[in-house]
């Protein structure tokens, strides 16, 4: 008669646990190589800007901003939308308009400099506690078309809130 050995399911202890916890660092990583960081919400900015499209741009602010801004100067949305959208337009004149037609544009950001606590604490009154980091990007814009090129430099004001990044330039907006 064969008798049957007992399995022992201790050694699948340490491989049910770690094996959970190596998928979920993976998702985390793989949401963080996906989302882009502050680089790929600072890059979307100049894109919009360049565009001229001031409802892009209000896409990429956290609505708490947005609604400060509302609830201190009394702005309604379509206010600010359309101040933005003329000093865009008015920007993208002064900086581009030599270049000539047909413009492509490429984006570098450089000089990734994080904020001071008080800056953070400013942010964390307006937006609330997920505000966990702010950097600023000094971002090179080179416009080239068919009467040349030129390279203008813009700051980019990033902060992160609930992981998630987002522009914080209230300046832009007044």
């Amino acid at each position: 008669m064969k008798t049957k050995k007992k399995q022992d399911f201790r050694v699948l202890l340490p491989v049910c646990i770690v094996l959970p916890l190596l998928a979920i660092l993976a998702g985390a990583l793989l949401f963080n190589y996906i989302s882009g960081g502050p680089s790929s919400t600072g890059e979307a900015y100049l894109e919009e800007m360049t565009a001229c499209h001031a409802e892009g741009i209000l896409e990429l602010y956290h609505p708490k901003m947005i609604n400060y801004l509302q609830t201190h100067n009394g702005d309604r949305a379509s206010e600010i939308a359309s101040r933005l959208q003329s000093r865009l337009d008015g920007w993208y004149d002064t900086n581009f308009s030599s270049c000539g037609e047909n413009i492509t544009f490429a984006y570098d950001l450089t000089d990734k400099q994080s904020l001071d606590e008080e800056t953070l604490a400013e942010l964390k009154e307006i937006i609330g506690d997920g505000v966990s980091d702010a950097v600023v990007f000094q971002g090179e814009i080179t416009a080239t078309g068919s009467a040349g090129s030129k390279t203008v430099t813009h700051w980019v004001q990033l902060v992160k809130v609930d992981g998630v990044w987002y522009l914080y330039n209230l300046q832009m907006l007044l």
